[in-house]
This record gives structure tokens, C-alpha cells and sequence, in this order.
């Protein structure tokens, strides 16, 4: 999988591009990773071990999904202007989406071959 929570250097990447310093927060970070990157995959379709690996917009949108997951945490939110995720996000799945298929129809073509 391309961002790995498990990982050290890309967990310490994922918090510091979410401003995050403390460490009181990481086993939560971890599980929100998880939780982004599983939504996403089943927005854009099943994990073929290749496709999603060093994938830069994937890595992106995760980054940003756990981070709108971190801010959107509790069950009640007051004065909060929207708790969708961000535009952003839809707009890297619909370019992934794409991405996605033709990703999948050049697989098939190899298998065929």
C-alpha cells in the first residue's frame, strides 16, 4: 500500500503534514489512515497490490481525508460550517476513478495476452 502508517518515515510525514507534534494522538492517526485509505479504495475500486502503490494522488487524498476524519471526530460538532470532506478529496477520486479503469483495462489486456 503506498502511504503505511506503520511505517515511521511515512507516519512522521502524514503528521507533518498535518501540523501534529504531540504524540497523544498517533495510535488514532494510525486507525484514521486506515479508515481514509479503505474509503477511498471502495469509492475507486479493489486494491490490485499494484495500482495503488506509490501512487502520489492516492497518498494526497489520504493525507487529506485523515486529516478532515482528525478535525471531524466527535459525535456532535457546534459551530461547524460543513463536516463534508473536502473538495478536494471527490476531485482526486473522480480523476482516480478514471485512472482506475484504464489501469484495470490494461491488466486484463495483459492477462489476455
Amino acid at each position: 500500500m503506498a502511504l503505511d502508517p506503520n511505517s515511521e518515515e511515512d507516519f512522521e510525514y502524514l503528521k507533518s503534514s498535518l501540523r501534529i507534534d504531540l504524540e497523544d494522538d498517533d495510535l488514532l492517526l494510525k486507525r484514521l489512515v486506515g479508515a481514509s485509505q479503505r474509503t477511498l479504495i471502495g469509492q475507486i475500486g479493489p486494491d490490485d497490490n499494484i495500482f495503488y502503490d506509490e501512487n502520489e494522488q492516492f497518498d494526497l487524498a489520504t493525507i487529506m481525508l485523515t486529516d478532515h476524519f482528525y478535525k471531524t471526530r466527535s459525535a456532535t460538532i457546534e459551530n461547524v460550517t460543513s463536516i463534508v470532506p473536502p473538495f478536494g478529496v471527490n476531485m482526486i477520486i473522480l480523476d482516480l476513478k478514471a485512472s482506475y479503469r484504464v489501469h484495470t483495462r490494461k491488466v486484463s489486456d495483459l492477462s489476455a495476452d
